[in-house]
């Protein structure tokens, strides 16, 4: 288990490393669970918790404050990421992790659950999945206002 935990740490701080997080840590370790932080899209805090019995990544509110019609529409753009559709470098290969979506207080959260030997996969994918609902989902069109609302977005900046 700490081996997984350790390839968890090490790929976010790659990540890091890298600029992606203007600002990374491990802000709590325990006997079943690390959780991390990041400062990233819009300048918020993410919540990053990681189970390595249950081999689960949990993202805390990667939309915050989001209205049932989003989180619909959220759960059907996650559903797509697993899809033939897309070419297998941007797919999420389902065969290698299992996600479910989950919409608590008006907060949409992530759970990914890696196969056995697919930590690091699912850690990467689980990145670029959020990096792509900030900068693809949300710019669609449909949710100007929620971003506006939720993140004070400059309606200029939207354009």
């Amino acid at each position: 288990m700490q081996k997984r935990t350790g390839i968890v740490t090490e790929t976010l701080e790659t990540y890091a490393q890298r600029g992606v997080f203007r600002a990374f840590s491990c802000i709590s370790r325990s006997k079943t669970e690390v959780r991390y932080r990041m400062q990233w899209h819009k300048d918020r805090f993410f919540d990053l918790t990681f189970d390595p019995a249950r081999r689960a990544l949990r993202f805390e509110a990667v939309l915050p404050k989001a209205p049932a019609h989003l989180y619909k529409d959220f759960k059907h753009f996650v559903a797509e990421r697993q899809s033939d559709q897309l070419p297998a470098h941007r797919r999420i290969d389902p065969q290698k992790v299992r996600i479910s979506c989950s919409r608590k207080k008006g907060n949409i959260s992530l759970l990914f659950r890696p196969k056995e030997g697919e930590v690091e996969y699912a850690v990467r994918k689980l990145i670029d999945l959020v990096h792509q609902v900030y900068q693809v989902f949300l710019r669609d069109g449909l949710y100007y206002e929620y971003m506006i609302e939720t993140f004070e977005v400059d309606r200029d900046q939207l354009s």
